[in-house]
C-alpha cells in the first residue's frame, strides 16, 4: 500500500476526454419538453368501452400467438417422443 506521502500532487492539465459541447442547451432543453407536453395534450381520448375493445383484442392476439407456441412445442415433444419409441 502506498502512503500518503508516496502519493504525488495531481494537477489538472485542462484537457478534457469528452467535448459535451454537443450536448442540448437548456433552452433547447425546455422547448423539447413545452413540445412532449404540447403532444400529450393532443393524446386520443377513447371511451371505456373503445378501452374494452381495444384491451380485449391486444388479449385475443396474445393469446393465439401463445396457442401457436403450445401447439409447436408439443409437436416438437410428439416428435421426439415417437422417434425414442420406435428405437
Amino acid at each position: 500500500m502506498m502512503n500518503k506521502q508516496n502519493k504525488e500532487e495531481y494537477i489538472d492539465d485542462g484537457r478534457s476526454y469528452a467535448d459535451m459541447s454537443i450536448l442540448p442547451k437548456e433552452r433547447e432543453r425546455q422547448q423539447y419538453l413545452q413540445e412532449i407536453q404540447q403532444n400529450d395534450k393532443d393524446k386520443l381520448q377513447l371511451t371505456g368501452k373503445e378501452t374494452f375493445w381495444a384491451l380485449a383484442g391486444a388479449m385475443s392476439a396474445t393469446i393465439l400467438i401463445g396457442l401457436v407456441y403450445v401447439v409447436v412445442f408439443g409437436l416438437i415433444i410428439l416428435i421426439m417422443y415417437l422417434a425414442i419409441k420406435s428405437k
